[in-house]
Formats: C-alpha cells, structure tokens, sequence
C-alpha cells in the first residue's frame, strides 16, 4: 500500500488495524520520509519502504542515504528501475535492507534485476512476472 500524501500516516495504521489485516500480510510504501517515520513509530512491526526518486553517485553518499533508512527505521529502500545497480543491492544487503524496484513492466527488465539481486518489485504486470519468476 502506498501512501502518496502525509500525515495520513494513523489512517492507514488504523484502517489496518480494523480490518484485522495482520502486519506481515501488508507493507507501505511512500516516497515521504515522514510517513515511513510515522508508520515505522505507530506500528513497529509494520513492514515499510522508503522510496527514493534519486540515487547519489558517489558511494560515500550512497552510504550517508541507507544510514538514513536505517534511522527512519525503513524495513526496506525502493528505487526506479533506471535508479538501481548491482553495486547499490549490495550496500543495502550488507546494512540489512531488501531493494524493491518500481515500476518493472518488462521481462528482460526483470530478469536483469533478479540477476542483480533485488528482493522485489512494483509491476503493472503481475501476470509477466509470476511468468518469470516461477
């Protein structure tokens, strides 16, 4: 689930709540640092993605962005497909975090990032990637 507009952050959690989904079943996602904050705060056990939409070169800077995710208490980053590369997969698997990609509508894209070693992605096109990944 994502959320596009903060502070609906208690919305979501309750909503959740009320409908009786338990916290592994569901994961947010937003490109607002402050939602992933509030969520990570209101539901601890809530999985949750902080979406970048830019991807520092450098890889001390690189370094200085997954520091951020971890202190948000981020469950996981999320990148464009264009964003990503294998170097960056393997920074965030050594701090511990998954790397889902969005939005990946093309098989030779997804086996690229399979073979990259992403742990997920945001796709259009369930029906190609369950294909793919079978």
């Amino acid at each position: 689930m994502e959320i596009k507009q903060p502070k609906m952050e208690q919305e979501v959690v309750d909503a959740i709540r009320e409908a009786g989904v338990a916290p592994g079943e569901v994961m947010i996602f937003s490109f607002h640092r402050s939602a992933v904050e509030n969520i990570a705060k209101l539901e601890p056990g809530l999985p949750t993605t902080w979406l970048l939409s830019y991807l520092p070169a450098k890889k001390t800077e690189r370094a200085e962005l997954l520091a951020q995710v971890i202190q948000i208490r981020a469950s996981a980053v999320g990148l464009a497909k264009k964003r990503v590369d294998a170097d960056f997969v393997q920074m965030a698997h050594e701090r511990g975090l998954p790397v889902y990609v969005y939005t990946v509508n093309e098989e030779e894209d997804m086996r690229a990032l399979a073979k990259i070693g992403v742990d997920g992605i945001i796709s259009d096109r369930p029906d190609l990637a369950l294909k793919v990944f079978k």
